[in-house]
């Protein structure tokens, strides 16, 4: 998200949860749904794609870039034929510490940059 953008969210009197974890964490609308679809429950990529309606390319990469960005895990499930993998989310504690070492970080960069303006 740019700086222009991060400026008129603050502004806003009604920021919600999806604006914060796409500011803060670089999540992408899809990648939002996909987190929300899957807070408390545990899918794999073809349950998923269905609740999100989308399809089973996009809502993996969304997992992963969920996976990534630490919000998701994943756990192999064998069956008689291969394997799957069930996708579970973090605590909503474990999400709002992460949220809150994310903002201080960003803080304490500005204020870094401020200080350093001529």
């Amino acid at each position: 998200m740019k700086l222009s953008e991060l400026k008129s969210q603050s502004q806003s009197v009604d920021v919600c949860k999806n604006d914060i974890l796409k500011c803060i964490l670089g999540l992408s609308d899809l990648d939002v749904t996909v987190f929300c679809a899957l807070k408390g429950k545990n899918c794999d990529i073809v349950e998923l794609s269905g609740k999100v309606k989308r399809d089973r390319s996009s809502v993996q990469r969304s997992v992963k870039n969920l996976i990534t960005a630490g919000l998701l895990s994943r756990h192999g499930v064998n069956m008689k034929r291969g394997r799957k993998y069930i996708y579970s989310t973090i605590t909503t504690e474990k999400l709002k510490e992460m949220l809150n070492f994310q903002i201080d970080e960003l803080c304490g960069k500005l204020k870094a940059q401020v200080k350093i303006m001529n």
